[in-house]
């Protein structure tokens, strides 16, 4: 699941951060998150969760297809697609970024993350809630 502290929230809360990108390296059809704990982040005061619109179209899609017939996925992706659609007023942001996949991170002198480069990923499938991620061939 998506691992969340109240300490590490109250951290966040208090510090300048205004944007928090939460990195899956597969899609959101294959987010490892649980119902309770995707409503816990989309409900966080002051904060407001975005999921990218490309990604709401694709899980309209995936909703309709046989590959999902579990109950509890089937809610996930609605709680899902209501966060992509939603109205985005707050100051602070956390938005989920797919496909992706660090290559490497650029440090300062003092040792402080300044940088993380990434690869984008291709899925073996979008709408099979079991896709593999691999890393996108050059053209």
């Amino acid at each position: 699941g998506i691992p969340s502290c109240a300490l590490q929230i109250d951290a966040l809360a208090q510090s300048r951060v205004t944007r928090v990108v939460l990195v899956g390296r597969r899609g959101p059809l294959q987010l490892a998150a649980t119902n309770k704990e995707l409503r816990e982040l989309s409900t966080l005061t002051g904060a407001d969760l975005l999921l990218p619109r490309e990604h709401v179209e694709m899980l309209s899609l995936a909703q309709t297809t046989e590959a999902v017939t579990d109950r509890a996925r089937k809610r996930l992706l609605q709680l899902l697609r209501r966060i992509g659609k939603a109205e985005h007023t707050a100051s602070r942001r956390a938005l989920f970024a797919f496909q992706l996949s660090p290559t490497h991170i650029d440090v300062s002198e003092s040792g402080s993350a300044q940088r993380i480069h990434m690869q984008p990923l291709a899925l073996s499938s979008y709408t099979d809630p079991s896709a593999r991620a691999e890393a996108e061939r050059a053209q």
